[in-house]
């Protein structure tokens, strides 16, 4: 019997979050540190890869985001709004 005993524990939601986040933080802060290297010694795409660990198609999905809201208002956080509304959900 002891043989078959098996224990299953849960993912823990909130250190799972935080871990995301404190990877996060320290992908930004590597960046900050070798954006003025980006173009002169590092491309684009080698930070992409490296630094951020992106693949081809996290890239490209990246880029289309980019490229919708640069044709967005700046003032709104690139969000479409309707013109008959502020934005704000009351």
């Amino acid at each position: 019997m002891k043989q078959h005993i098996q224990y299953n524990f849960l993912k823990d939601g909130h250190f799972a979050e935080l871990k995301k986040a404190e990877l996060m933080e320290d992908k930004i802060n590597q960046l900050g540190n070798i954006e003025s290297y980006i173009g002169t010694f590092f491309s684009k795409e080698w930070v992409q890869k490296n630094i951020l660990n992106m693949n081809d198609a996290q890239i490209n999905d990246m880029q289309d985001q980019i490229n919708k809201e640069a044709g967005s208002d700046v003032d709104d956080g690139g969000i479409q709004l309707s013109p008959e509304t502020d934005g704000i959900k009351r």
